[in-house]
């Protein structure tokens, strides 16, 4: 598999979790759940090459652990660790996706604040991670106007998906 099957195969899997959550919103009570979804529906098929991780920390401009995102594929060979301790890092050019996911169950104006602080950090992580790709996934349980979130995410190099469960 190279570069841009597993970006295929992360895109697919956004699109099977989005007509899943359609088919069945209650298997999706959290955030968290549509991480899990998506892991799943990758972590098989990403064969030797490439890796999927959930959470893990990215250094920020003060060389401090602070940006986590969602989900991020990494080429397996970037990640350096040491044998005597639990320490790694990937380097810029080793990261190939980068996920934020956002689940709204109902509209508010705080929920729109995390989502743009989502899109910050994204943006951030992108910047020090240039051959990387960028997802900002959004889920709804209402149908909401995403129109500024929307426009937000134009600014990030990669894609925005968007799935609500009413759409009305």
């Amino acid at each position: 598999m190279n570069k841009r099957e597993a970006l295929k195969l992360l895109e697919k899997s956004i699109i099977d979790v989005q007509e899943k959550f359609k088919e069945s919103p209650y298997c999706f009570l959290s955030e968290d759940d549509f991480k899990c979804h998506i892991y799943a529906r990758i972590l098989g098929e990403l064969g030797d090459r490439f890796s999927i991780h959930t959470e893990t920390s990215f250094r920020d401009g003060n060389s401090k652990l602070s940006k986590k995102p969602d989900l991020s594929i990494y080429v397996k060979k970037g990640i350096k660790r040491e044998q005597e301790k639990f320490f790694w890092e990937v380097f810029a050019d080793d990261v190939l996706a980068i996920v934020e996911i956002k689940f709204f169950k109902a509209h508010s104006k705080k929920n729109e604040e995390l989502a743009m602080k989502d899109i910050e950090k994204l943006e951030s992580l992108l910047e020090m991670n240039p051959t990387a790709k960028g997802y900002f996934v959004a889920f709804s349980f209402p149908k909401l106007n995403m129109d500024i979130i929307k426009k937000r995410c134009k600014s990030i190099r990669g894609k925005f998906y968007y799935c609500s469960f009413l759409t009305t």
